[in-house]
């Protein structure tokens, strides 16, 4: 496994299993590239802030791990305050209210806090039905998954979460698109 490989981690497979079943593995990997730019912009990032040594540039040790997605976002209790932001705001959307309808939106927070704990790099991993089975028959459609994107990204950024860090999460829920979308 090399640094432009993370998703080759048996242990990141595991949570991934865990959390997709055996068949959607592979297919939720990230994008060729994705990682590899991801490191490169925290190269530069790390380089701009620490590098003050002008022409006689010194080499930073880059083998220090970033914090993980959870971390970024405050762990536990940053993600059950995203999420119960994100269901005091998807009832409220005309693209997305339909969804919500006799729903306990309390229960559906902690349960997306779960997910997110666990896909995030979180201790906490789902063990609920599959992201396919569990949006099976609601018939979410494009604009609907697109207005709840728009409306997290929102609440990341209001709570001045890193560009970059919003940018992983966007690009990881992005391809899980076709579990959710079903219309």
């Amino acid at each position: 496994m090399t640094e432009h490989e993370p998703w080759a981690d048996p242990e990141r497979q595991a949570r991934f299993r865990a959390l997709f079943g055996e068949t959607g593995v592979r297919a939720l990997g990230p994008p060729p590239g994705w990682v590899a730019a991801e490191n490169d912009a925290r190269r530069a990032r790390f380089r701009a802030l620490f590098d003050t040594t002008g022409d006689q540039r010194e080499e930073h040790d880059m083998t220090a791990t970033a914090p993980s997605l959870y971390e970024a976002v405050g762990g536990a209790i940053g993600l059950a305050e995203i999420c119960d932001e994100l269901y005091r705001r998807l009832p409220a959307d005309p693209t997305t209210k339909g969804y919500f309808d006799g729903v306990d939106l309390t229960r559906q927070s902690q349960r997306l806090a779960g997910w997110l704990s666990g896909a995030l790099g979180g201790p906490e991993l789902y063990q609920g039905p599959s992201l396919r089975a569990t949006h099976a028959g609601m018939g979410v459609t494009d604009a609907a998954f697109d207005a709840t994107a728009v409306h997290l990204v929102a609440i990341l950024n209001e709570r001045g979460i890193d560009s970059a860090a919003i940018d992983d999460i966007g690009a990881a829920l992005t391809a899980l698109r076709p579990e959710i979308v079903t219309a």
